[in-house]
C-alpha cells in the first residue's frame, strides 16, 4: 500500500500536523527531447498526479474582546509618531514660507494697511501654539481610539463579536538554483 492508496481522513480526525519547515530541494524533471542518454524501448514510468493528503478547511476564530491597556499602547505610538510627523511639517513649512519671504512681506501689508508702527510676527510664539494645539488633537485621538475599543468590546459582548475566517496560506514558487546559489554565497 503506497501513500497515494492510504484512506484519507478529516482534516479534523488527521493526528498528521503540516509540514511548516523548508521542503528538501528536488531537481527539475528533463523533458523527454533533452534525454538523448535514454536505453532506447525503456518503458515509459507512468506517474500519479500529485494530490494533496487532505483538503486544507478554512479556519476561523471570533474576536471577542480586545485589551483596553493593549490597545492604548499601540494606540498611543501611533499618536505619538503622527503628532511628531506633523510638527515636523509645520517646521518645514514655515521655514519654506520664511525663506520665501512671504513672513517679511505679510508684515509689511499689516503695517502698512493698518498704519501701525511696527508690526512683526513671533515664530516661536506660534510655534508653542501650533505643537501645544496638535498634542492636545493627538491626546483627543489617543483617548478617542480607547473609547472605540470599549465601544467594541461592549457591542461584542451583545452580539457575539467578530468573526474572521483565514484561507489556506499560498504556496510559494520554486526558487530557481541561480537564486539559491546567490543567496547562499551571500550568507558565507
Amino acid at each position: 500500500m503506497t501513500l497515494l492508496d492510504a484512506p484519507r481522513s478529516t482534516p479534523d480526525e488527521s493526528p498528521v500536523r503540516p509540514r511548516t519547515g523548508p521542503r528538501p530541494l528536488r531537481a527539475p524533471a528533463a523533458p523527454e527531447e533533452e534525454a538523448p542518454d535514454r536505453a532506447a524501448g525503456a518503458a515509459d514510468v507512468e506517474r500519479a498526479p500529485i494530490q494533496p493528503s487532505r483538503p486544507v478547511a478554512p479556519r476561523g476564530m471570533q474576536i471577542r474582546r480586545v485589551r483596553l491597556g493593549s490597545v492604548a499602547k499601540l494606540a498611543a505610538v501611533f499618536w505619538v509618531l503622527l503628532g511628531l510627523v506633523l510638527v515636523a511639517t509645520v517646521v518645514v513649512v514655515w521655514n519654506v514660507v520664511q525663506s520665501f519671504g512671504f513672513v517679511e512681506s505679510f508684515e509689511e501689508t499689516v503695517t502698512t494697511s493698518l498704519g501701525l508702527e511696527r508690526f512683526e510676527i513671533d515664530g516661536g510664539g506660534i510655534f508653542r501654539l501650533v505643537a501645544g494645539g496638535i498634542a492636545a488633537l493627538c491626546a483627543f485621538g489617543w483617548l478617542c481610539t480607547i473609547a472605540l475599543a470599549a465601544v467594541f468590546n461592549a457591542a461584542s459582548d451583545a452580539l457575539g463579536g467578530l468573526a474572521v475566517e483565514t484561507g489556506p496560506l499560498q504556496q510559494r514558487g520554486r526558487v530557481s538554483s541561480w537564486v539559491r546559489r546567490w543567496s547562499t554565497a551571500l550568507t558565507e
